[in-house]
């Protein structure tokens, strides 16, 4: 950890990974255990919050920058090899099985030009890279090798089924699965 803007971790939890924040913030609660060769990265204006008895599993990576903010609400788990970044927010509760990505960053695609340009360009434009930010709520079971897609909100109680690759938003209590993922029944 290095030129951190705020860090702050609860003495009870139990850390094993790597953290590595700068001109960023990140809070560990309470009771939260973080797995072996897991990595915290936050950078240039990022935050990452991690609520009491949140448990993430070894090899998993959450990352932030450019003023994103990843939440992690209270009592979830990630089982192992989860990978979040950016603009991430997470509620209660929830269960994560191995192998999870969840992504908010696109490339800009807008014409033919190289996709390295326009990204440049749009970053330069508007001092950020293009972004749209995932929201999960309470409750919530993702299953294994699951790909969670810029801009999808789950609501409360959804399931989704191993495998699936979400690219649109859903209703509470959804339970999802496929490629891409469509809605199967109600919970």
């Amino acid at each position: 950890m290095r030129e951190a803007k705020k860090f702050s971790i609860k003495k009870t939890s139990h850390l094993r990974c790597n953290i590595f924040c700068r001109d960023a913030s990140v809070v560990i609660g309470s009771g939260v255990v973080i797995a072996r060769d897991t990595d915290i990265n936050a950078v240039d204006g990022g935050s990452i919050t991690i609520e009491e008895g949140v448990c993430i599993g070894k090899q998993s990576v959450l990352s932030v920058a450019s003023n994103s903010a990843l939440v992690i609400g209270k009592n979830t788990t990630f089982f192992s090899t989860v990978y979040l970044s950016g603009s991430v927010s997470i509620g209660d509760n929830c269960l994560f099985g191995p192998n999870v990505t969840v992504l908010t960053g696109e490339h800009v695609i807008e014409d033919r030009r190289p996709i390295r340009v326009q990204d440049a360009e749009y970053l330069a434009k508007y001092g950020h890279p293009l972004e749209k930010p995932v929201t999960i709520g309470d409750d919530c079971w993702i299953g294994v090798n699951v790909v969670i897609l810029p801009g999808v909100t789950l609501g409360k109680g959804c399931v989704i089924g191993a495998g699936a690759v979400v690219t649109n938003s859903f209703d509470e209590y959804s339970i999802i699965g496929g490629v891409p993922a469509r809605l199967l029944r109600y919970r």
